[in-house]
């Protein structure tokens, strides 16, 4: 389904993206989740983000677990792959297009092969900086 090279862009466009560049010590208190954490633990699914801006980063916050995970993109969507079932997340999507950032997020409940929308708003500088503040806490 997901390929070693669809994972290795992804860390590439991740550590591309201009507001990834400016702001990822800001998240330092989030750790990272690998999608094989949850494999043969508990009931996982996949989910898909339709219509997908390439600029963007996108990331699912598991406070719960006070940890974040990428999203990877395929075919012009992004996927979060083996997600536990119930988890209340809060997905993130943040960029930088022609010097404007912009940021959305959507707080669901992960169910079975869910497909979610998200859109994302030009935001200041500073209210970025409050909503990655708000991620810490």
């Amino acid at each position: 389904f997901l390929t070693d090279q669809d994972y290795i862009d992804q860390q590439k466009r991740f550590r591309d993206n201009p507001v990834t560049k400016k702001y990822s010590m800001q998240i330092s208190r989030l750790g990272w989740i690998n999608c094989d954490r949850f494999l043969n633990k508990v009931p996982t699914t996949n989910i898909t983000l339709d219509a997908a801006k390439q600029e963007n980063t996108y990331a699912m916050v598991f406070k719960n677990l006070n940890s974040l995970m990428m999203g990877i993109f395929v075919d012009g969507k992004v996927i979060f792959p083996n997600v536990p079932l119930s988890q209340q997340v809060e997905i993130i999507t943040f960029g930088e297009k022609n010097s404007f950032m912009n940021y959305g997020s959507k707080e669901i409940i992960i169910s079975e092969n869910l497909h979610v929308e998200i859109s994302s708003n030009p935001i200041s500088a500073a209210d970025f900086e409050t909503k990655l503040a708000q991620l810490n806490n």
